[in-house]
């Protein structure tokens, strides 16, 4: 029988779970069409693989700022408007490519334009379910089911990526999907939490310059910048084991729905392990499925190709999204008031960050140790690229050990006084300028319904 509680919580947030359905969908979808049309299309060496993506990805990077767009502008635009917006626009450039996909530029600029802003309204849609979480100690709750719904979309994203591969309306198609959302978007429902500060930069300045939110900063760019061998494997998959669409989208759905069972098992039973034992736990076996990878890609051990893929997709991702919730709900604990959109941004831009510094220095390794445009890989040079790897992986997990131990899962912001004590200096504004915020407020209250609120890039 589906626990109450968690029924409550399902039925109480269902809004943004399924808008988060359809943010993993539309983030997903393009993978297996982008990842033939590079490869097979373009013959695109995986260096290059990797910079496109690193491209792509970029808007994920600068997420923070569109956080403080939103915060500013929210008293003019509320927040389930500003993802309609988001959506609405993404939708565009996916329709522009449906007309003209030709050249390798041209699907490049549109793709990171249709990621700008897709990522804000990611932004703005994890700002309000980090508001939610402030308010209820469902917080690892709340989190994982959304991340779950998340998942499930991207698993039916894989399963479009895997129909629509080549056909001739892909793109017009994720348009829609686009188009779905925003109307999903509408119908968020959000508490209006007025910041009164006057300058939102200059809280958010006062909330960095902590060390202690510094220290988690620099935690978290740890955790994901090291350099990976995705693009290789890819690369030989497809080009030596002639590795179909179909069969990659198998791979993509099976990555998604262990995300989903992670997720389901992290909640009921890891929200109260110590966050040391998560990180050293998954890393060790993050470390060993490296190890495999390297054998089978040097002939070192060999096995059936599809069950290589379909068991190294469901273990990864399952590993994956374990060592990766714990840092997602401490950055949610730490948010202040007033500033949920632009700091949670501003934690998840800065694994973005990373991972594009990961991209980069996979294709600047790949083309270091002559891993280019071929499947003949000389053994050498490839180990020599795996051992590098390894070192960083565990020259990260050592710093993280280290620098980790005054986080915990329910970690707070420690100084939330000191946000409140902004507000209420900033309130002394006159009654005049108040009365003005109320209107705004007030005029955008009447095209909301009447219903009352309960209170972890475009991959290739």
């Amino acid at each position: 029988m589906f626990p109450r509680y968690l029924s409550l919580i399902c039925r109480s947030n269902s809004d943004i779970f399924l808008v988060y359905f359809f943010l993993g969908l539309i983030i997903v979808a393009p993978s297996n069409i982008l990842r033939y049309y590079f490869i097979q299309t373009h013959n695109v060496s995986p260096a290059n693989l990797a910079f496109y993506g690193g491209i792509i990805a970029l808007p994920w990077s600068i997420k923070a700022l569109y956080g403080m767009f939103s915060d500013w502008i929210r008293r003019l635009l509320n927040r389930r408007l500003q993802i309609a917006f988001g959506f609405s626009f993404s939708g565009l450039c996916w329709s522009i490519l449906g007309f003209e996909s030709s050249s390798i530029d041209t699907v490049v600029f549109l793709c990171t334009l249709a990621s700008f802003f897709l990522s804000f309204s990611d932004v703005v849609l994890d700002a309000i379910m980090v508001e939610r979480i402030s308010n209820t100690k469902n917080t690892g709750r709340i989190q994982s089911i959304a991340w779950g719904s998340r998942s499930l979309g991207s698993f039916v994203g894989c399963l479009f990526g895997a129909t629509f591969t080549f056909h001739s309306n892909r793109f017009s198609f994720i348009a829609l999907f686009c188009m779905i959302a925003g109307i999903c978007g509408l119908h968020v429902n959000e508490n209006f939490h007025r910041n009164t500060s006057r300058s939102i930069i200059s809280s958010f300045y006062r909330f960095l310059k902590q060390k202690k939110i510094l220290l988690f900063v620099f935690i978290l760019f740890v955790y994901s910048y090291e350099p990976s061998d995705g693009t290789i494997v890819e690369y030989m998959l497809i080009k030596k084991f002639k590795i179909e669409s179909s069969t990659f989208a198998v791979a993509d759905m099976i990555t998604y729905f262990s995300i989903v069972l992670a997720s389901m098992f992290f909640d009921a039973f890891l929200r109260t392990v110590d966050i040391t034992t998560i990180v050293v736990v998954t890393n060790s076996i993050a470390f060993i499925l490296l190890l495999i990878r390297n054998f089978f890609i040097s002939d070192r051990i060999h096995m059936d190709t599809e069950s290589f893929l379909y068991t190294g997709a469901f273990v990864g991702a399952f590993v994956g999204q374990l060592s990766f919730l714990p840092f997602a709900i401490i950055s949610a604990r730490l948010c202040p008031k007033s500033l949920e959109g632009t700091v949670y941004a501003f934690f998840m831009a800065i694994t973005n960050l990373a991972g594009i510094v990961s991209r980069e220095l996979s294709g600047i390794f790949t083309n270091l140790y002559e891993i280019k445009n071929t499947i003949d890989f000389k053994k050498k040079n490839m180990d020599q690229f795996y051992l590098l790897c390894f070192i960083l992986d565990l020259l990260g997990l050592i710093v993280i050990l280290c620098y980790i131990q005054p986080f915990k899962l329910d970690s707070t912001y420690e100084n939330r006084n000191e946000t409140k004590s902004l507000s209420e200096e900033d309130s002394s504004c006159s009654d005049s300028e108040l009365q003005m915020g109320r209107d705004r407020s007030e005029a955008f209250d009447c095209i909301e319904d009447s219903r009352t609120q309960n209170p972890i890039h475009i991959e290739i």
